[in-house]
């Protein structure tokens, strides 16, 4: 931005303004607060980007795990999508609109896990035009999914391999 200014003797001089770059506004979105290392990385990750002044915010699915309990001890508020004992199947439409309005008020959305996490980052981001970056483990492609997540979750990953359509992959 180029504006100019008078100095003492009335001549115009060229000044040079430089406006600040706001700070990028991220929000993780997380299945739940289980007891696994990839939620106690993503708390820590949101503890420690506040901590540094960049504004974070935390969707997680479903309310449930012990990690629940130390987010509220150490000051964080995380929204949830649906309660601890509600079915995402029921509820995963309202789960949606709260990541897509979510997903408006932030600059970045983070998946902090594959599966139902990382389906729910994408679409919201691509909805809302936003960046999406995924918080991935493993590689996806090489790895054989365990026969505890839904049929239709495995599905979907196999089909659509989702880490591939992030904009960014970060592995943990």
């Amino acid at each position: 931005m180029e504006s100019y200014g008078v100095t003492g003797r009335g001549t115009r001089r060229r000044v040079w303004c430089v406006t600040p770059r706001p700070l990028p506004r991220v929000l993780i979105i997380m299945p739940h607060l289980g007891d696994g290392g990839a939620e106690r990385l993503a708390l820590d990750l949101l503890i420690e980007l506040r901590r540094q002044g960049l504004p974070v915010e935390m969707l997680a699915m479903q309310r449930r795990g012990p990690r629940v309990d130390e987010a509220a001890e150490r000051g964080v508020r995380i929204c949830y999508g649906c309660g601890a004992h509600q079915s995402l199947v029921l509820h995963g439409p309202r789960v949606l609109l709260k990541a897509i309005r979510a997903a408006r008020r932030n600059d970045v959305v983070v998946a902090g896990l594959d599966g139902p996490a990382m389906g729910l980052a994408l679409l919201a981001a691509r909805l809302t035009r936003r960046p999406c970056v995924a918080m991935v483990q493993n590689d996806m492609a090489g790895v054989r999914l365990t026969d505890r997540r839904p049929r239709a979750v495995r599905w979907l990953m196999r089909r659509a391999k989702l880490t591939a359509r992030a904009d960014l992959a970060i592995a943990v």
